[in-house]
């Protein structure tokens, strides 16, 4: 099954495209009957964290919050490009590495970060995602070393 969890994953994570864009553009009318809507839990559960702690303290629930979640981080990029490095099977969990390339808005000053996330899958859809600023943070909550 944790094969299946992986692919359901690959199928779902971006690569090679700027958020800033995408959310610009196809989440403005996105709704719950997208086609990739089926492969989400309802009660989607999503995190933004860095250094051990949610952004803002928040939890964005639903396909709504995931693409508000996203409009919220991405206000202060003018782009966010991001590359997926790795997929990693842990079971229930599967732990992604990717590479962003981003500009601010404010000075315009181009940044590089590598960060991961953790998809949970339950019952063969995602039920969480949490994005973390640091891979090594992501490796660690999903009972993962280095």
């Amino acid at each position: 099954m944790s094969q299946e969890n992986v692919e359901l994953v690959k199928a779902l994570q971006p690569s090679g495209i700027d958020l800033v864009e995408v959310f610009a553009e196809e989440f403005e009318t996105q709704t719950a009957d997208d086609p990739d809507a089926e492969l989400f839990h309802r009660d989607l559960e999503v995190q933004f964290i860095a250094r051990g702690e949610r952004l803002e303290g928040t939890v964005y629930r639903g396909l709504e919050g995931l693409a508000q979640g996203w409009r919220e981080w991405l206000a202060a990029w003018t782009s966010y490009r991001l590359d997926v490095d790795e997929f990693v099977d842990a079971g229930d969990k599967v732990v992604v590495f990717v590479r962003v390339a981003a500009r601010t808005a404010r000075d315009d000053v181009l940044m590089h970060h590598t960060p991961g996330a953790i998809w949970t899958i339950r019952a063969g859809k995602v039920a969480s995602i949490r994005f973390y600023f640091d891979r090594s943070e992501a490796l660690e909550a999903a009972g993962l070393s280095e």
